[in-house]
């Protein structure tokens, strides 16, 4: 039986946090379909950095937390590759989009030998769109205001993906369009279970919606979150009801648009003569101020009493933390 391994990179803002929560829920039942969900990713990421412990903050890892679950990814996929009766295995993380070209090639040295091939796939979208939704998301999570939007970057598909083709062969690399209208029946989870050959999956496991992406409304008010929370804290409030706030999404400016006019056509260019992907255009809009979704008052009030919220949580949440994390698969 020929073991093929789909290795998920991302990018991010194409449904990965969807794609990897309903993979990690799940896991039993795709076991039955001949899906082998591999746990413990972290853990094969550390195989391909040159410093594992730079990898020990992402989750709070420590070093001898870190050994721990590279031997249970190890262990997974060893199981995987010599006893299950699962044609394919699934590894999925956005975290492998930032390692350079030497851990690449340690990565797929790792992998090749645990299954008959590697195929990696990749989720592009429109490169504006997902500036500004990277964007949204920092000031979100507390790590950006919507003032320092100057500093918002294009990713460089063009630098990265090239190396995935050169490591792991051009016929080994699925590049997929994340557009409204482009994904199978519509969904991240049932797109990716089409590429990587289990459509049938799809239609029997209902996709978790996880990490939507905020309103306007919403990431004025996760701006304002930002000015009372102490400082250095990342705590900005429960993410979670910013998501129920509805209405029109950020919009893109032209201002926006003009600052990375070269970079934004060398991105489609490359996208569009490489694998044939054509996105449709993003229009720019004029944003509203803050105040036309929020006066300054009711921001300060709510950003005050959410961060408050949000840190007796956070307290919780330390006291409460099992041994581990219920929703992983075991080492299976």
């Amino acid at each position: 039986m020929t073991k093929t391994l789909y290795l998920h990179i991302g990018a991010g803002k194409t449904g990965t946090s969807s794609i990897q929560a309903t993979l990690g829920q799940n896991w039993h039942r795709l076991k039955s379909e001949g899906v082998w969900v591999v746990p413990w990713v972290l853990g094969v990421l550390a195989e391909a950095v040159s410093d594992p412990a730079r990898l020990a903050p992402v989750q709070g890892f420590d070093p001898e937390k870190l050994r721990d679950v590279r031997a249970r990814a190890h262990r997974s996929l060893t199981r995987w590759k010599t006893r299950a009766p699962a044609p394919t295995a699934v590894i999925s993380s956005e975290h492998f989009h930032g390692i350079n070209l030497a851990e690449k090639r340690r990565l797929q040295a790792y992998l090749a030998a645990l299954a008959d091939r590697v195929v990696i796939v990749c989720y592009v979208r429109h490169p504006l769109s997902k500036m500004v939704a990277m964007g949204a998301q920092r000031v979100r999570d507390g790590y950006g205001r919507l003032a320092q939007q100057d500093r918002w970057r294009i990713d460089r598909m063009d630098l990265d993906l090239p190396e995935w083709s050169a490591v792991f062969g051009a016929e080994n690399l699925l590049v997929r369009k994340f557009e409204r209208g482009a994904l199978w029946q519509d969904s991240p989870f049932a797109d990716f279970c089409q590429a990587i050959g289990h459509p049938g999956v799809a239609l029997r496991i209902q996709p978790d919606a996880r990490n939507r992406g905020l309103t306007r409304a919403a990431i004025y008010l996760a701006d304002a979150l930002a000015e009372p929370a102490p400082a250095g804290s990342p705590v900005r409030g429960p993410s979670d009801w910013l998501a129920e706030i509805p209405g029109p999404g950020l919009a893109i400016t032209q201002a926006i648009i003009d600052a990375h006019a070269g970079d934004l056509r060398r991105q489609l260019t490359f996208l569009r003569e490489t694998y044939g992907l054509r996105f449709r255009p993003v229009a720019p809009a004029a944003n509203p101020p803050p105040a036309a979704d929020f006066d300054a008052d009711t921001r300060r009030a709510l950003a005050t009493l959410l961060n408050a919220q949000a840190l007796k949580i956070a307290a919780l949440e330390a006291a409460l933390t099992p041994a581990e994390d219920p929703e992983t698969p075991p080492d299976q």
